[in-house]
């Protein structure tokens, strides 16, 4: 996980491996770099954004910790 930060933080482009580590708060961090900046809710503008991806994968990384 440190080495794909690494590799985010010099191309900003993947966020979903944070949520493979079930890091749900810090993936919704990472991904407000993605959205609006006035946006309250960064996840709020990501079915506008097409963004479904993100919204599955943080799906699945709620299922793995049965919450």
């Amino acid at each position: 996980m440190k080495m794909m930060n690494e590799a985010r933080e010099l191309d900003l482009h993947d966020k979903k491996h944070i949520l493979s580590n079930d890091q749900i708060e810090k993936a919704e961090q990472k991904i407000g770099l993605f959205t609006r900046g006035n946006a309250l809710v960064p996840l709020t503008n990501l079915a506008n954004m097409q963004c479904m991806q993100f919204v599955l994968e943080e799906g699945e990384s709620y299922i793995r910790q049965k919450k």
